[in-house]
């Protein structure tokens, strides 16, 4: 047996007759389609479209909550990544790998130089034995500065990466913020 029971239309306070297993109704005055609450201890209507737009508007509120919260893992992982491959100086001091201007640009100019001077003495045929050590000193030497040369690099282009990902994000979480300021105010 099914039981009619009477509800106001919360649009225009018209009043409905719905049966127990009516979850959806239009009321028949104002046209407003609205569905029918049952809480413990009563049963109203709410507007379906304020429904929607509610819905709708907390879609666009959670796109820019996860957008911050992106930005702020991206953030933390840059972070400890830089943490991990800062560089450490004689002297204990940090910094990032640069490639200009630094002591291991200078060390890699120092290699040529020596192989220059190698390749001087050769051609002015300077023994052997004396061309070793310059020759081994500036291999190693220019070994080295490669080395550090392409950990400078690796670290520039990680550097950009990450900045061109926490740009993206702040252009689409500025998107998502004007949309949820647009579906509030709508």
């Amino acid at each position: 047996m099914t039981h009619t029971l009477s509800v106001r239309c919360q649009n225009c306070g018209s009043p409905l007759q719905v049966s127990d297993s009516i979850r959806f109704v239009t009321c028949g005055y104002c046209h407003s389609e609205l569905q029918v609450v049952r809480d413990a201890s009563t049963i109203h209507t709410e507007v379906l479209q304020k429904i929607e737009k509610n819905t709708a508007t907390t879609v666009s509120q959670l796109k820019v909550i996860e957008l911050q919260n992106e930005i702020e893992r991206l953030d933390r992982e840059w972070e400890m990544w830089k943490q991990q491959n800062l560089s450490r100086d004689k002297s204990g001091q940090i910094s990032e790998p640069v490639i200009i201007a630094s002591p291991k640009t200078v060390t890699l100019v120092i290699s040529i130089a020596v192989l220059i001077a190698c390749g001087i003495m050769i051609a002015n045929r300077t023994s052997i034995a004396a061309l070793l050590i310059p020759v081994v000193f500036g291999a190693v030497f220019l070994f080295v500065a490669l080395g550090d040369i392409h950990y400078a690099e690796s670290f520039l282009r990680a550097q950009g990466s990450y900045d061109s990902e926490r740009d993206r994000l702040l252009i689409a979480l500025e998107q998502a913020r004007e949309e949820s300021r647009s579906k509030r105010q709508a």
